[in-house]
């Protein structure tokens, strides 16, 4: 049994009519995992209603043949509905190829013949099951997300129907990033689905004509139709506001702790663009964050504070839903004899930049204190990892080891408790396990200084299970990093010359590049962009280079050959 499947599975279900043979899958069950928590379901229960706890289990065995003329494969269908069900392996004594296939079409990952059950085999049916459930998982997060943007062009559709007068509103869960940290994205997912199914309910009980949908992960968008006009769908949304107040999403008996903001806007000439509309109603939703509670702001009261407060943050709205990102690679060059980390000698640093609506470059600078206040940067991080796995694959598909990928993690990733779960995920998808080797995550010093024990825990995991190094980036000085590196190890320490409005002199250098190497760290000189500077970087000892003097920012890697001064 592999380490991660091990340290996966902690609790197992097993379904089926005969005591003896359950007794046999706990026996053996027990002497491949034992440390896993094994139930036995009663069968004189029935088939598990919509209530059943699922998310205690990582896998299910379900007998085909459950007695009193129940199916296994019956059963599976109904609760595989579930957003928590697990992975599910079918025990069947029927070498009927069709019962396998079907099993497949309802979700099942894997299934075993009574017959010829032995330990090996259970080793390897937990094996594929849990892997391929946890790439179902994923695929599904793409598979929402798409649905998502079906909805919304729906809607549009719907939009461009309608007429002066009707009403379009944005419903949105304030802070949707915190919910997903403190319950978990299928609950968080629940809460937003529950706010869209309250939004319709309340249209029907009020006779009211229009339509709901899912328009995002923390999103819904209403179209109420009949002409309705600025007074009405005031009274509407403040009703709303009202309705969500008392009918609060529960999960297992507790109400979430959540706020939702409505935006407000009113088609106000026979033509118009269902696009701009969408948009105004999202912006005066945005605004809507800055009230307290449950609240709504309606687009034409808050125009000019749009156009004044909000230019950058309506231009980058929606760019990881639309992939509207841009990320580059700059070339770190080696200048010293020093032995490189695990073997990698192409290093790059990687950077994005974001595309406005209107095709314009949104600079980190522009865009990293909009999604601070928007709780985005966990979304930015997420993305940019996820981004440079994928280069790696691609490096390592044409032979291409020695590629080494630098990337910041902001702090807002250091205390996001799935980050890691998600990252797991990620790397188990894939089929290259130790592609965290090729993986440095850059911590800027100021923020590892706020938020050490949270950046510790995270890093160490990351680094004991996948091999992932750590740079420390934005070095003032050798005090500071003499501070750093004695409570953590860095791999890396990266400085500019010209930090901040301050220009570091040579002696300075040297000095960080004693500390840096005394603590076994290889040192990186940033931002280089004269002879002079780079020919002061190289005397004071540094291990490698970077900058435009070097090589300005490229759009795609270029690994065929190690480039070194």
């Amino acid at each position: 049994m592999s380490t991660s499947a091990s340290s996966y599975v902690k609790s197992i279900l097993v379904i089926d009519d005969s005591k003896e043979y359950c007794e046999l899958l706990v026996a053996l069950f027990k002497s491949i995992l034992p440390s896993a928590k094994i139930d036995r379901y009663n069968i004189e229960d029935g088939c598990p209603d919509n209530d059943f706890n699922w998310k205690k289990y990582q896998v299910v065995v379900v007998d085909y043949d459950l007695g009193n003329g129940e199916n296994g494969l019956d059963w599976i269908r109904v609760c595989t509905a579930s957003t928590d069900f697990p992975a599910a392996i079918m025990l069947t004594g029927n070498s009927d190829q069709s019962v396998i296939v079907q099993a497949f079409r309802y979700g099942v990952q894997d299934f075993l013949h009574k017959s010829e059950l032995t330990k090996i085999l259970l080793f390897d049916s937990i094996e594929r099951a849990t892997k391929q459930h946890r790439e179902e998982q994923v695929k599904s997060d793409t598979i929402a997300l798409s649905g998502h943007i079906y909805n919304k062009i729906r809607f549009l559709k719907k939009v461009e129907e309608a007429k002066k007068n009707d009403v379009v509103l944005i419903i949105e869960v304030d802070d949707y990033q915190g919910l997903r940290n403190e319950y978990g994205i299928v609950i968080a997912d629940k809460a937003c689905s529950h706010i869209a199914k309250v939004a319709n309910e309340f249209l029907k009980r009020k006779e009211i004509e229009g339509i709901v949908i899912r328009s995002g992960d923390a999103t819904s968008a209403v179209l109420v139709k009949g002409k309705p006009g600025f007074t009405v769908g005031k009274k509407f949304a403040d009703k709303l506001c009202e309705v969500f107040t008392k009918n609060p999403y529960s999960e297992n008996k507790r109400n979430l702790d959540y706020s939702i903001s409505i935006g407000i806007a009113v088609i106000n000439s026979e033509q118009f663009e269902a696009e701009t509309i969408f948009i105004e109603a999202d912006v005066a939703c945005r605004i809507a964050r800055n009230e307290q509670d449950n609240s709504y702001v309606i687009y034409g009261e808050a125009e000019t504070k749009v156009k004044d407060d909000f230019s950058i943050e309506t231009q980058i709205d929606n760019v990881f839903l639309k992939n509207r990102i841009k990320p580059f690679f700059q070339h770190i060059v080696k200048v010293s004899n020093a032995k490189s980390l695990n073997r990698k000698e192409n290093l790059y640093t990687t950077r994005v930049n974001l595309i406005g609506r209107d095709n314009s470059v949104v600079s980190a600078d522009q865009f990293m204190p909009v999604l601070e206040k928007t709780n985005k940067l966990n979304t930015l991080d997420r993305w940019v990892i996820k981004y440079c796995i994928e280069k790696l694959i691609e490096e390592y598909s044409k032979n291409s080891i020695d590629t080494g990928l630098f990337m910041t993690l902001s702090s807002s990733s250091y205390s996001d408790q799935n980050l890691y779960k998600w990252f797991e995920k990620l790397i188990d998808s894939t089929d290259f396990p130790d592609i965290g080797y090729s993986l440095v995550v850059e911590i800027d010093t100021k923020k590892f200084l706020t938020y050490q024990n949270e950046t510790e825990y995270l890093i160490e995991n990351l680094r004991e299970k996948y091999g992932i190094s750590t740079a420390l980036l934005h070095v003032p000085n050798h005090t500071i990093l003499e501070q750093c590196m004695k409570h953590f190890h860095f791999e890396y320490t990266r400085f500019s010359p010209n930090f901040g409005d301050t220009k570091m002199d040579t002696d300075e250098m040297k000095k960080i590049v004693s500390v840096a190497h005394e603590h076994d760290s290889l040192v990186i000189a940033d931002k280089l962009e004269t002879g002079e500077s780079l020919a002061t970087a190289i005397d004071a000892g540094v291990d490698y280079v970077s900058g435009y003097i070097i090589q300005p920012p490229q759009e795609k890697l270029e690994t065929e050959e190690s480039v070194e001064m």
